[in-house]
């Protein structure tokens, strides 16, 4: 009965069973992994529902780009506004004048470009709203300006450089040479010439073919003597007066008149058997530093050694375009302290430098040019007494013209008043002029110092003409002392020498006192 009911407890027993839902699910993903083993295969569609498929296509592509440039371009900007608002400018060391420029650039490119726009607009309208007077105006204030620049610009006058230095023997200048150079004109190695001894050039004028042309009031002390050696040439040593009373003067005797005048001057100054001649090159032999200052010309310098007149002449000759341009003038002043030596100056200067306020002709300085010595006095030199006077008679005269301001300055001696050429340079307050006579009797023959002429050259007066003023020492011209200080002040100067002369100026009005101060 045991076995009976165990079989029967045995053979009630069930298998289990999976559920229906999980049954499925394996076929399906069974189904799946089939289908994917296997490629799949589109159904070929017919013509016409090919050739539509292809116009939607097409129509879709194009939709989409066009929204798609707009799209960019949106994107593109937001990312420039973004990037240009993160991106933080780098520090960067400046001056302060360069403030403005910084905080340009620390603006968004597009907030710049909008701004230069407004600006540029803006300026546009402006210009159209301007009337013809405006811009007249405008223009004229501009030219002004653009003339006081070019009067006052910081940048000196460059010296003409020939490259003809290889057929003679130049050596460079030294430091040594220039300080002493500028201690003797200036009192100071700092210093350096002004624009108006720098633009000062030998040049003949157009209209009077014996006389330079006009230069400024600083240089016409230099320029006199400079004219006067000229005038030795032509009238008393080639004995050109028929062609200077007809103004006709060919180029080539201007050019050897001038050149005689340089080599002249120079070789009259020399204190041993030797003259030196200066000339710019390319060159620069030293810089500026604490002990003197560059000043574009005087580091340049290259400087010749001519043992004989003739050889100067020559080299005078060749090198007279030189001359004939800006700093001329200084040049040929420069071979003039380097001849006489600056020892030899400073060994009789009376002053500490040349030039006046350092950039005018002080006494010192005329008296240099026409005694070779730096002294103070235009008196006659007295054994007796202890100041240094004029010695010898000189090639030209010198006249001075004192106001009621300057009565107690010193007079001119006779040493002076009587040179051994009718050549006279006058000062006239701050002003040189040179009178000249054709007749060489005149220093030499009281006779013809009865009724004779002077001609007159004003170095800062463009002179058209020849003036000539007709002295008459017989005719007597009283004068008192109230009209005096009416008359111009190159008469009075003029009887300084011919005391109480008649003076006919031959109907020449041009030359007034504003003009000869």
């Amino acid at each position: 009965m045991v076995a009976a009911k165990d079989l029967h407890t045995t053979s009630s027993v069930r298998i289990p069973r999976k559920d229906t839902q999980v049954v499925k699910k394996e076929l399906h993903n069974a189904s799946q992994i089939k289908t994917q083993q296997q490629p799949v295969r589109s159904p070929i569609p017919s013509q016409s529902e090919s050739t539509k498929q292809l116009q939607q296509l097409s129509t879709i592509e194009k939709k989409s780009n066009t929204k798609h440039k707009f799209v960019r371009k949106k994107v593109e900007d937001t990312d420039v506004q973004t990037k240009s608002e993160e991106i933080t400018p780098m520090p960067i060391e400046c001056h302060s004048t360069d403030s403005n420029f910084l905080m340009e650039l620390s603006k968004p490119a597009k907030a710049r470009v909008s701004e230069a726009a407004m600006n540029f607009k803006l300026s546009s309208d402006s210009s159209k709203e301007n009337s013809q007077e405006d811009l007249s105006e405008q223009l004229s204030e501009s030219s002004k300006s653009m003339d006081s620049e070019a009067d006052d610009s910081n940048e000196p006058p460059c010296p003409l450089v020939l490259s003809l230095k290889n057929s003679y023997d130049f050596r460079p200048i030294n430091i040594q040479e220039a300080m002493g150079l500028k201690k003797i004109l200036f009192g100071n190695t700092l210093c350096h010439f002004p624009h108006s001894w720098l633009r000062a050039s030998c040049q003949f004028n157009t209209s009077v073919p014996f006389l330079l042309s006009s230069q400024h009031n600083m240089v016409s002390g230099f320029m006199s003597y400079i004219q006067a050696h000229i005038i030795d040439y032509l009238v008393f040593k080639e004995e050109c007066i028929s062609s200077i009373l007809s103004k006709h003067l060919s180029l080539s005797r201007q050019t050897d008149s001038l050149v005689a005048a340089i080599s002249h001057l120079i070789w009259n100054f020399r204190s041993e058997t030797s003259a030196l001649l200066t000339i710019p090159s390319s060159n620069t032999y030293y810089k500026s530093c604490p002990m003197i200052h560059a000043d574009g010309l005087t580091e340049t310098l290259e400087i010749f050694e001519a043992s004989s007149f003739e050889v100067l002449r020559e080299v005078v000759k060749d090198y007279l375009r030189i001359f004939q341009s800006q700093c001329g003038v200084v040049l040929i002043l420069y071979s003039l302290i380097f001849t006489r030596s600056v020892y030899k100056i400073q060994s009789s200067m009376q002053c500490q430098f040349l030039l006046k306020d350092r950039k005018k002709c002080s006494r010192e300085f005329m008296n240099f040019l026409l005694t070779r010595e730096a002294i103070s006095s235009t008196e006659n030199h007295i054994k007796e007494s202890a100041g240094n006077g004029v010695k010898n008679r000189c090639d030209f005269g010198f006249i001075c013209y004192h106001t009621e301001q300057s009565k107690s300055s010193q007079t001119v001696g006779s040493k002076l008043l009587t040179p051994r050429l009718p050549i006279w340079i006058v000062k006239l307050k701050n002003l040189y002029v040179l009178l000249f006579c054709l007749n060489r009797r005149l220093v030499s023959d009281w006779k013809v110092e009865r009724r004779f002429e002077l001609h007159l050259f004003c170095s800062t007066h463009s002179q058209s003409k020849d003036i000539n003023i007709t002295i008459d020492t017989v005719i007597p011209f009283e004068q008192s002392e109230a009209e005096d200080d009416e008359r111009p002040l190159l008469e009075n100067a003029i009887r300084t020498k011919w005391k109480d002369c008649y003076i006919d100026w031959n109907g020449f009005t041009d030359f007034e006192d504003h003009d000869l101060m």
